[in-house]
């Protein structure tokens, strides 16, 4: 991926300072000049770097500085030497953050959805091992049963929701078990 090129146009045309372009000739100049791939077909050599205007680490250029810079910049890679690279949604001027990070525009009348948690193998193993050893003690005298009996990981011993949680659980398979 081609960044010399990238910086040159992004920072100049974001902040609206043509001089930071100014290293552009002598960037083309090199870069036309180099080969990292060889065209099988011909043996002809050629630069095949991704040249682009926006990626999915940064802002969309287009929301920083405007549509017509963006449409300058797809002009200049598409001639610039190397393959041109087309974000997706640039050629419908979106205007979303572009980041991998960022979460898609809401509509606020939509209800929330919590996102859920995945924890790691590990962990879901040590909670599996967990409510299989509850289920042990609770099979044995379910109206007595208490989560006081062995000592849960601090997560679980702090939070009244996870706890609650995890008694259900337990008392679920334990009653199922008992009338297996």
């Amino acid at each position: 991926i081609d960044y010399t090129y990238y910086w040159y146009m992004f920072t100049a045309l974001v902040s609206g300072r043509s001089e930071l372009a100014n290293g552009l000739p002598l960037a083309y100049k090199s870069e036309r000049d180099m080969l990292d791939l060889v065209e099988p077909s011909s043996g002809e050599p050629e630069f095949a770097m991704w040249t682009f205007c926006n990626n999915h680490d940064n802002w969309r250029m287009q929301v920083l500085s405007g549509v017509q810079q963006l449409r300058l910049c797809t002009a200049v890679i598409s001639f610039w030497p190397g393959t041109p690279l087309h974000y997706a949604g640039d050629e419908q001027d979106f205007s979303t953050p572009g980041s991998a990070l960022d979460e898609e525009e809401e509509d606020d009348d939509a209800p929330k959805k919590k996102k859920k948690t995945r924890f790691c193998k590990a962990k879901r193993d040590h909670y599996r091992r967990l409510v299989e050893q509850l289920v042990q003690i609770a099979q044995t005298c379910p109206e007595n049963f208490s989560l006081d009996v062995v000592r849960l990981p601090k997560s679980i011993a702090t939070c009244q929701e996870s706890r609650s949680k995890l008694l259900a659980t337990v008392m679920r398979f334990a009653m199922a078990d008992s009338r297996a």
